[in-house]
C-alpha cells in the first residue's frame, strides 16, 4: 500500500505474485519473479515510492513455519519523483465462467505500461479452452493494439502445450495437467523487452474459447502494471484521413495517434484520427 492510498495497490496470492501458479508449485525460473531449486522465492520488479509504502504479508494457515524476508532499498532521485510510475496488480476472475462475454483481467486508466501476467485456467480436458484470444486495447483506440492467436501462443505455448512444462526468463508453464477429468493450466508471460505502453488508459481481455463458449471451473488473470493516474497525452482534434498523412512524422508539440482506426472488434479502417497533445 502507497502512503497517500488507502487502498492495496498489491493485493494477489504468493503463488500468483511469484508466478508460480495455484495447482502445483513447480521451480520457476522467470527473470523478475520465480521460485528457485532451493525453495526461495523471488521478485526482483521494482517498487517505486513517493510518500512512502507499507509491505504486508498476511498469512490465513494454522501450520507454524519458519520465514525469511529480504528487502533491498535504495533512495530515489527527486527528480525522478515527477510522472512516478507505481507497481499495481489486478486479478480478475470468472465464477461461474459467463458465456458470450470474456474476461476483463486489466482496466487501468492514466499512463503506465502493462509488464506481465500470470494465469491459471482449468476446464475440459481437451483443453479447448486454450482457444480464447487476448485483446488489449491502448489510449481508448477504437482499434485492438493487439488482438491475439489463442491463449497458450500468449506464453508461446503453441498447440495446448504439446511440450509440457516449462520455465524461462519471460515465458513459462509452469503446470499443465489433469485433475477428476478436468484440464488444468497454469502459465506466466512478462513483457520486459515488450511492454505495452499506454498513455491514457487501458483494457485488456481474454476469451474463454474461440467465442467465449467454453465452460471452465478456474479462469483467472492477474495483470502486473506501472501506472501514473494521469494521462501522458491530451486529445486536441480530430483530424482527416489525408490530414493525418500530412502530419505523419511530425515531432513537434504534436503527434497524430492511430491514423488507421477502426471498429473495436471487426478493425474497419475510419476516415478520420485523433491528434494529440504531449
Amino acid at each position: 500500500t502507497y502512503g497517500n492510498e488507502s487502498f492495496a495497490a498489491v493485493d494477489i496470492s504468493f503463488d500468483r505474485f511469484f508466478a508460480v501458479g495455484i495447482f502445483e508449485h513447480n521451480i520457476t525460473n522467470g527473470l523478475t519473479q520465480g521460485l528457485s531449486e532451493d525453495g526461495i522465492l523471488y521478485c526482483y520488479l521494482p517498487i517505486p515510492y513517493d510518500n512512502g509504502v507499507k509491505i504486508e504479508i498476511i498469512y490465513k494457515g494454522t501450520a507454524v513455519y519458519d520465514a525469511e524476508i529480504c528487502l533491498s532499498v535504495s533512495d530515489l532521485p527527486e527528480e525522478d519523483k515527477e510522472g512516478l510510475l507505481k507497481l499495481r496488480t489486478q486479478t480478475s476472475s470468472y465464477d461461474p465462467v459467463v458465456s458470450g462475454k470474456p474476461l476483463n483481467w486489466l482496466t487501468a486508466e492514466g499512463s503506465g505500461k502493462l509488464i506481465g501476467l500470470q494465469q491459471n485456467i482449468a476446464g475440459s480436458s481437451t483443453y479447448n479452452f486454450l482457444e480464447g484470444d487476448e485483446i488489449i486495447v491502448c489510449d481508448g483506440n477504437p482499434s485492438m493494439t493487439v488482438h491475439g492467436t489463442g491463449t497458450e501462443d500468449i506464453y508461446c505455448g503453441a498447440w495446448y502445450f504439446t511440450d509440457g512444462m516449462f520455465s524461462c526468463d519471460y515465458i513459462g508453464c509452469t503446470y499443465i495437467g489433469s485433475y477428476e477429468g478436468t484440464g488444468r493450466v497454469s502459465a506466466y508471460r512478462f513483457y520486459v523487452l515488450d511492454q505495452y505502453n499506454f498513455r491514457d488508459g487501458i483494457e485488456a481481455t481474454i476469451e474463454h474459447g474461440p467465442n467465449n463458449d467454453t465452460v471452465t471451473d478456474i479462469t483467472d488473470v492477474t495483470a502486473f502494471y506501472y501506472q501514473n493516474e494521469t494521462p501522458s497525452i491530451q486529445e486536441v482534434q480530430t483530424v482527416t484521413a489525408e490530414e493525418a498523412e500530412q502530419t505523419e512524422g511530425i515531432v513537434s508539440d504534436f503527434d497524430c495517434y492511430g491514423r488507421l482506426e477502426g471498429n473495436y472488434l471487426y478493425d474497419f479502417v475510419a476516415e478520420s484520427a485523433r491528434r494529440y497533445e504531449s
